[in-house]
């Protein structure tokens, strides 16, 4: 076999390079590491110094909020966030980001991309390159956030991908959002509870037809109709009345719940037959999409329905023919200085009858007395 010679004229440079394995391996991790640079500091602006200017289809897809969580609670304990805003080359970034709940430790951050092309932007004064990958919807949509070089702002390590997730600015109701024509439907879609609310109302709707007489399914459509036509008159003046809104939701999925299982009740309203049957029934009470909604009305509810979400609550209940009553009680811990604090919490929701509803809620936190002693 003939011997193969090293050109003189490279020998002296490549000699040894591929004698094992090892030396194979390490210089492929080299040549990975130079191109991850190179693509790095192209992208950075180091080797271009114009931006580009994206026709406006293409700009907007970056455009909008973008959430660490998929799917992110009302008011979460914690959070990281990214929200962009076109400017004529770029984009203006904001982002907050929060470990620990209710701590003093929220960062905040912000800066200026330039798009390089369609799917990259970078901002070189905090050395980071966004990232757009795109999906089938909307929805699918993800922004990768790196930091190239040392960290920055509220991004903890280098050349890390930080992924987020688009978070639309309407709700999934019953109906496509993106052909809402009216104040109504339009207040729906931009509303949580309310689009969820329409979304059951579908399903709620079907069901109750299935448990019903052909002759009795006419009457609910009718019913149907109606309670739109009632539901659709929910305006003061040219403002839609989001009161009335929640309230005329909560009473036609309770009617329709009621077809549903005769133990709830009968009649169109959220009265007291229905909480008693609610209670009875079991369950997370503060996750039900109808005490969501009637929550909203009262001083303390929003509070009180964000934080029924994410905890644990007891129940018990004040049962007669003409009210049912529930008190329910949950605590929890969050940073405070010097130390954490604990709250408690308890509330009553009552409804009579009628359908009239009554909410009050009581607190109490250690933290006003930590600090006393402090002092």
């Amino acid at each position: 076999m003939r011997k193969h010679v090293q050109p003189a004229q490279t020998r002296g440079v490549f000699v040894g390079v591929f004698k094992t394995k090892a030396h194979k391996n390490a210089q492929r991790k080299t040549m990975v590491a130079l191109r991850n640079l190179f693509t790095g500091m192209l992208l950075l602006g180091v080797f271009s110094s114009t931006a580009l200017a994206l026709d406006p289809a293409a700009a907007k897809k970056w455009s909008g909020h973008w959430d660490a969580m998929e799917d992110p609670p009302e008011s979460p304990e914690v959070y990281f966030n990214y929200h962009i805003e076109l400017t004529k080359n770029g984009f203006k970034w904001t982002s907050a980001h929060q470990e620990e709940p209710y701590g003093p430790n929220e960062t905040l951050d912000e800066g200026e991309g330039v798009f390089v092309d369609e799917h990259h932007a970078t901002d070189t004064s905090k050395n980071l390159l966004f990232t757009l990958v795109e999906g089938a919807t909307p929805r699918q949509k993800r922004l990768v956030v790196k930091a190239l070089k040392e960290p920055q702002g509220s991004l903890e390590n280098t050349g890390v991908d930080y992924t987020f997730f688009f978070i639309p600015d309407t709700f999934q109701a019953g109906f496509d959002c993106e052909k809402a024509s009216t104040p109504i439907e339009n207040t729906l879609c931009h509303d949580r509870r309310l689009a969820q609310a329409d979304k059951e109302m579908g399903g709620l709707f079907k069901e109750a037809k299935g448990k019903l007489s052909k002759d009795a399914v006419a009457g609910l459509v009718a019913d149907q109709k109606q309670w739109v036509t009632q539901r659709n008159a929910c305006m003061k003046g040219k403002e839609v009345n989001a009161s009335c809104l929640r309230r005329s939701y909560a009473h036609r999925l309770a009617a329709l719940e009621k077809i549903i299982d005769p133990s709830l009740g009968k009649g169109p309203l959220f009265d007291a037959e229905f909480l008693a049957g609610l209670y009875k029934k079991g369950g997370h009470l503060g996750a039900n999409t109808i005490i969501q909604l009637l929550l909203l009305d009262f001083e303390g509810g929003k509070e009180t329905a964000v934080e029924l979400t994410q905890r644990q609550s007891t129940y018990k209940a004040e049962i007669t023919p003409a009210k049912t009553t529930i008190t329910g009680s949950y605590s929890f811990s969050y940073v405070c200085y010097p130390a954490d604090c604990e709250k408690e919490v308890t509330f009553h929701l009552t409804a009579d009858k009628n359908g009239n509803i009554q909410f009050d809620r009581q607190e109490k936190s250690n933290e006003e007395a930590g600090s006393s002693e402090d002092q």
